[in-house]
């Protein structure tokens, strides 16, 4: 019976949509000590069709790599379980050996944790750079959140402390070939109610009067509401002046690589809570995707975390979902359920919570349904990736369509054509031929004339509402490589 079952399940992944043009993104905490160990959970990852690992490279304070900036700061120059190797080189080097993306996972401004011994390795060196809640204001020391229980922060206010982070940063994209930066804890600690509010630092406190004329302290939001605001502004843009840091830091060392952000998509938690304005980082075209970290156990709930983000960033950054259903034990067709969501509303991607609680029973799911073919991730060469999935599209008219009956010989030779050439021009794009920028507007036109072209043409129902909502992915995909970055 369990052999039959096995079988019926495989047969039900089966019949799940397996793009080409798909993010297939999975948080990886390595504990892996050698290269062989590795390899052979990249040989894993790769055989469940991952295409992207964000690998958790600063955490807790520590890099995994031994790292010069830490030295030259005299704080501890790699986390202890992997000193005397260089996990990342690995890492980086096995990855591509696949096919796959090595983007570098980074915590920011959580640098420590009471459960893992306390403040960590920078907050043991330079105090003074701790973010401080309102409550504790007067007390010695760094102190933990209490809202966020026994975490310790850097005040993302302070120089000195962002001055480190971003020469942590700097220093990984110049020594090692990363496709990206992912940014998590890209944030204050939650800083609702009142007294939990952070960061009540000298320096904070000292910066913001000599702006506005007031001590942050001395507010509140109801007995100040005008300079509370400006507290509020002042706090989230502190972290938008951040990850602008980033990004040009990017630029400047590696300008091919990817900056991608961990965030909460509910406006409220974001940005007030936790003074997160991801919406703005979009809109200034600082990032290339977003993980919108949805934590719901619903297809539906994820659906409409993608479907708020997408509308939020209008069209400026790819939205890769974060799904948490091997996190929170769920079955593999939880999570399934929850990928086809995401991209029924139009996600261009998903990313999986987390390779530790990822089991073999979700590898076999994913391997079997919709990460059955090999996919590229779209935020890369997107006018290639758009050509490759314009080419499937072709290759499905002919193999699939045609002998099923859903489409006819006059119908599909048209559309043939049209694709033949929409998919040429984005191959001359993407191998620098003429005005690229002037090509991705004009393949816009195209399809859109595609997506009428069918519509005059006897198509079967489903099949055409199918053809429109992948013609609208590619479309997105073009339209954010027009966004400055």
């Amino acid at each position: 019976a369990t052999a039959a079952q096995t079988q019926a399940g495989i047969a039900r992944y089966r019949l799940v949509e397996s793009r080409v043009v798909d993010s297939r993104g999975i948080w990886v905490r390595p504990t892996e000590t050698t290269p062989a160990a590795i390899a052979a959970t990249l040989d894993r990852l790769a055989a469940a069709g991952i295409n992207i690992v964000f690998l958790e490279t600063f955490y807790h304070g520590y890099t995994i790599f031994p790292s010069e900036t830490a030295a030259r700061n005299g704080v501890e120059t790699q986390r202890p379980q992997f000193a005397g190797f260089d996990p990342l080189q690995v890492w980086v080097d096995e990855a591509h050996a696949r096919g796959m993306e090595l983007h570098a996972w980074v915590e920011n401004f959580y640098v420590g944790n009471d459960a893992l011994g306390g403040p960590g390795p920078i907050l043991s060196v330079h105090p003074e750079w701790a973010a401080v809640e309102r409550e504790d204001v007067g007390k010695s020391g760094p102190q933990p959140s209490n809202q966020e229980r026994g975490y310790y922060f850097l005040d993302p206010a302070i120089p000195e402390a962002r001055q480190y982070l971003l020469d942590i940063y700097t220093e990984m994209l110049s020594r090692y070939a990363i496709d990206g930066v992912h940014l998590d804890y890209i944030r204050y600690p939650i800083s609702l109610p009142l007294q939990n509010s952070f960061s009540y630092s000298d320096y904070s406190r000292t910066a913001f009067e000599a702006r506005y004329g007031i001590d942050p302290y001395t507010i509140t939001p109801e007995g100040n509401p005008s300079q509370w605001a400006q507290w509020v502004a002042w706090r989230q843009n502190n972290i938008n002046t951040f990850v602008e840091a980033v990004r040009e830091s990017i630029a400047t060392t590696r300008p091919a690589a990817a900056l991608s952000a961990a965030v909460f998509p509910d406006e409220f938690e974001s940005k007030i809570r936790k003074l997160q304005d991801w919406e703005f980082w979009a809109q200034q075209g600082w990032l290339d995707f977003l993980t919108g970290m949805s934590f719901g156990r619903s297809p539906e709930s994820v659906a409409a975390d993608t479907t708020a983000m997408l509308e939020a960033v209008d069209g400026k950054a790819l939205i890769y979902t974060g799904i948490y259903s091997p996190f929170n034990g769920q079955p593999p067709e939880a999570m399934v359920a929850q990928i086809e969501a995401i991209r029924a509303v139009g996600g261009h991607g998903v990313a999986l919570f987390d390779w530790t609680h990822l089991t073999e029973a979700h590898q076999a799911a994913l391997r079997e349904g919709p990460f059955r073919m090999t996919a590229d991730a779209p935020h890369s060469r997107p006018a290639k990736v758009v050509a490759t999935g314009l080419t499937d599209l072709r290759r499905r008219i002919d193999a699939v369509y045609l002998p099923q009956g859903c489409i006819d010989a006059r119908t599909a030779t048209p559309l043939r054509n049209r694709l033949n050439e929409i998919a040429g021009a984005l191959e001359r794009a993407d191998r620098g031929q003429g005005n690229s920028r002037a090509a991705i507007e004009h393949t816009r036109r195209r399809l859109a004339g595609l997506t009428d072209l069918m519509s005059r043409h006897p198509i079967n129902d489903a099949l055409l509402q199918r053809l429109r909502d992948e013609i609208a992915l590619y479309d997105s995909i073009l339209g954010y490589t027009l966004t400055e970055k």
